[in-house]
Formats: structure tokens, C-alpha cells, sequence
């Protein structure tokens, strides 16, 4: 029985954790995300015009974040 629930708390502690650098990373990096997804949306997944509109982006998160 102490093995299950040092287990399961040891599962709790490793999920929140994930979960908080999951929102840090994505509090910090908006801009790429949102210009990955556009560029995307706008010229295809991996093309050119996707990789630039990340790029833009991520100087404004840059800045932001300075």
C-alpha cells in the first residue's frame, strides 16, 4: 500500500511540475506559438512564409520579455 501512494504522489509531483514549466514556456514564447500557428495556417506546416511569421513573432517576444 506505501508503494502505491508514494507512487501516485510521486505521479502528482512530476504533473504539476510539467504543468507549470508548460505555462511558463508558453507565457514566455506567445508570439512564436501564435506565429507558428499562423504562418501555418496561412502558407502551409513547414514552409518558408511559416518559419518567417514565427520569426517575427519571436523578436516581439524578445523584446516583450527584455
Amino acid at each position: 500500500m506505501r508503494t502505491i501512494v508514494v507512487g501516485a504522489l510521486a505521479f502528482v509531483a512530476g504533473a504539476a511540475a510539467g504543468g507549470l514549466f508548460v505555462r511558463w514556456y508558453v507565457m514566455r514564447h506567445a508570439g512564436q506559438l501564435a506565429g507558428d500557428a499562423i504562418g501555418a495556417e496561412l502558407f502551409g506546416e513547414g514552409s518558408t512564409g511559416a518559419k518567417i511569421m514565427g520569426g517575427l513573432l519571436t523578436g516581439l517576444d524578445e523584446i516583450r520579455t527584455q
